[in-house]
């Protein structure tokens, strides 16, 4: 294995044929089940690459399985070598003199291009069944015309396999210098007529050494003196040589590849699986988006990221320029030196990060162009039930009266308390039936509403517990802690007995305990939630005076709940 070399494109492409003509071989004993041209070539693209119903020849030309296992020669594993951890049986295969045309050079499975993704895709795809399809039958047809010299070299009327002193390797040497003076040098008959050159220049003893014509592995596995000692029924004259399988035999392995295509929900030749139930294009749907939101979230990470480092860069760069300032009002070279260098890489970094941002965007980009999913759509089409035509607008063309009304009212203030249409329910009209009646005078309830709704608070008179006399001090509205609230939360705190009052339930009160608990504390520093707070032992942060107040008001409810009950 210390001569091992890269294997060069045309072994590669000679492989893909002799697999390619085993694929034919089992089209053609399974009589591609009655499909047509295009379902012989899908039927093949599946014996080439394996499928639920049909085991992969490729995979058995690399493990060297079956009629394959006479091509290589095996041999220990050395240590440290590269595929080893593919060669599970602690042997090596190394193709065969006989079959690659070279004794100089050792091809070793599993390394240096030898694999089985290297002989499965060509220029990153993968090989279609039109091409398996095509090349197939080239070697067929390569193989019958190779067959005629052999019958030259090794005539049917002697009794010897070959001439006197010849042996399998003059043979195989005669057949390749006459395809080499047939095809004019070429691979096939197709190359052979774009060929321009004089027929009379190509000479038999001018072959290169390393020439084999499209179909030489085929002849040398499954010709007349096959290395496996048996041929194909696609290759025989007279169906000698060929592997005799039984009745019984066929039906039983018809029965179990129809099994395992109806286990694996493989349906028909089309490019897509038929007979797939809703739940399973659901779970497919539903594990596209998962993806989908799975790539967006990492995508938005990257860009905080990436906005964060470049917003530590540009501080850094504040520093060092304070830095740099300092160091030139001592007169320290040495230091500027070492800080203008620092300065430089942040400098190339902030560069990197701007190029990197941009690639993120527009990588964003494109994938939020991307949110309507091909698994999801396919789901709704088969559905049937939610398209809505593109020409259609779905919002409903208002009446000439509805018109005239409209234009006769005047413009209203939007309410504070106002919800979007697409927050409600579907069933639901965005207006009462109350709202949308008119008074007698034509003008519309709307205006009675016209004052302005502005966000400040509004206290509300409490109901009267018992009469005032003459002369006497009014009870005071607030006792114990809610005494000491803020007003905004005894603002709040009105309104909830207001509530209380009309019968409104106003929650449930285990809802208010930690956050009661942080505002007391918040009150007895006398803070009052006027501003931020920030409690350690709490950990909890007040960013405005909002957040405070809202504390506030459930700290009011809390409380006031818990007095009214005891």
């Amino acid at each position: 294995m210390a001569g091992t070399a890269k294997i060069p494109d045309y072994l590669i492409q000679e492989a893909r044929s002799l697999v390619s003509t085993q694929c034919r071989e089992i089209c053609m004993a399974d009589k591609a089940d009655g499909k047509d041209l295009e379902g012989q070539k899908e039927l093949m693209g599946k014996c080439f690459h394996g499928s639920a119903g049909y085991g992969s020849c490729l995979t058995n030309l690399i493990e060297g399985k079956g009629d394959y296992a006479s091509m290589f020669d095996r041999t220990a594993i050395e240590n440290n070598r590269e595929g080893n951890e593919q060669r599970k049986d602690g042997y090596a295969l190394i193709l065969k003199d006989l079959v690659s045309c070279d004794e100089a050079t050792t091809f070793c499975v599993h390394s240096r291009g030898f694999t089985r993704e290297a002989l499965a895709k060509t220029k990153g795809e993968i090989i279609l069944g039109r091409n398996v399809y095509d090349r197939g039958n080239r070697c067929i047809a390569n193989y019958k015309t190779a067959l005629k010299y052999h019958d030259e070299f090794c005539p049917k009327s002697s009794p010897d396999p070959y001439p006197s002193g010849k042996g399998l390797e003059d043979m195989l040497l005669y057949v390749r210098q006459k395809m080499y003076v047939l095809l004019k040098g070429a691979k096939n008959k197709d190359g052979a007529r774009r060929v321009k050159k004089d027929a009379n220049t190509f000479k038999d003893n001018k072959m290169p050494e390393k020439y084999m014509f499209e179909g030489y592995m085929v002849f040398v596995l499954w010709g007349p003196k096959a290395l496996c000692g048996r041929t194909l029924s696609c290759l025989s004259e007279d169906g000698k040589k060929v592997e005799k399988v039984g009745r019984a035999a066929i039906r039983e392995q018809e029965l179990k590849t129809k099994k395992l295509k109806r286990a694996s929900n493989e349906g028909g030749t089309g490019p897509f699986n038929r007979g797939l139930a809703v739940k399973d294009k659901f779970a497919c749907a539903t594990l596209a988006i998962s993806e989908y939101k799975t790539a967006t979230r990492n995508m938005r990470d990257l860009l905080y990221h990436n906005n964060l480092s470049e917003t530590n860069c540009l501080t850094q760069m504040g520093h060092l320029n304070n830095m740099i300032d300092r160091a030139e009002r001592r007169n320290n070279t040495r230091e500027i030196a070492h800080l203008e260098k620092r300065k430089d890489d942040l400098f190339n970094k902030l560069d990197a990060l701007s190029k990197r941002k941009a690639e993120l965007e527009e990588e964003s980009d494109r994938l939020f162009k991307k949110a309507k999913l091909p698994q999801t759509q396919a789901l709704y089409e088969s559905m049937g039930i939610f398209a809505v035509p593109k020409d259609v607008d779905v919002a409903t063309k208002p009446t000439v009266d509805e018109e005239s009304t409209i234009t006769n009212k005047t413009p209203s203030k939007i309410p504070a308390r106002k919800q979007q249409l697409s927050k409600l329910p579907l069933h639901c009209s965005q207006l009462s039936q109350e709202d949308s009646t008119d008074d007698v005078d034509g003008t519309a309830i709307h205006e009675e509403e016209e004052e302005e709704e502005e966000d400040e608070v509004v206290f509300v008179q409490p109901r009267a517990e018992k009469e005032i006399g003459f002369g006497e001090d009014p009870p005071p509205l607030f006792t114990g802690f809610a005494a000491r609230l803020p007003p905004e939360a005894q603002a709040v705190l009105l309104r909830l007995r207001e509530k209380e009052a009309a019968g409104i339930p106003i929650g449930d009160p285990s809802f208010y305990e930690q956050q009661a608990l942080v505002a007391r504390t918040e009150v007895e520093h006398g803070r009052g939630g006027t501003g931020p707070v920030d409690f350690q032992n709490g950990g909890v942060y007040y960013a405005n005076k909002a957040q405070a107040d809202d504390l506030n008001a459930a700290t009011a409810a809390k409380y006031y709940m818990q007095e009214e009950d005891g």
